[in-house]
């Protein structure tokens, strides 16, 4: 089997286009911001008030967890014509397994090449990547910046890719992050 994490990190500010710079609030913090937003110092878990003492100008919206979840769908729908093995990992990712898919449309590259134009051009910035398990594939998707696709072809390799990605990939809760981490584990 071989699995593709589609994660979409940007999911919530691109259901709620605006005016940049933009970022989307939960419980008067930040969740996601814009690239202009982010560059005038703007980060995720910031508080509202301190992102608006930093950036006067941010225009905010509060996070719709429900138009998230219809787009989510959506993209899950439109994947069904690449594979008949789709699942949805709330609140941003799907997996794909796409294995017998290859030969169908000529290859791991057309294929890529098929999937990243057609995320684009439903307004999507999309973190891809492979692996043969589900978790890998999330994991080496969250540890990727978008610009390249991670791939593992291999059980074998699976270790050495893992070990590259840093303890947040796991998106632990804080207080077990902290105690992993004074296990050593890195």
């Amino acid at each position: 089997m071989l699995w593709l994490a589609i994660r979409l990190p940007l999911l919530p500010l691109e259901t709620c286009p605006q005016q940049s710079p933009s970022a989307i609030i939960a419980k008067e913090c930040i969740v996601v911001c814009d690239a202009l937003a982010g560059h005038g110092g703007i980060v995720p878990g910031m508080r509202l008030a301190d992102a608006w003492a930093i950036l006067p100008e941010l225009t905010v919206r509060p996070r719709d967890v429900a138009r998230e979840a219809r787009q989510l769908e959506a993209l899950a729908c439109w994947a069904g014509s690449f594979t008949s093995e789709v699942s949805l990992l709330p609140p941003a990712a799907l997996l794909l397994e796409i294995q017998g898919s290859l030969r169908l449309f000529g290859g791991l590259e057309a294929l890529l090449a098929q999937l990243r134009a057609g995320i684009a051009a439903q307004g999507h910035l999309a973190c891809i990547a492979l692996a043969p398990t589900p978790r890998a594939a999330l994991w080496l998707a969250a540890g990727s910046d978008g610009a390249e696709v991670p791939c593992c072809y291999s059980l074998e390799a699976m270790p050495e890719m893992l070990a590259r990605l840093p303890l947040q990939t796991l998106e632990l809760p804080l207080a077990q992050e902290r105690r992993v981490a004074g296990f050593g584990v890195r």
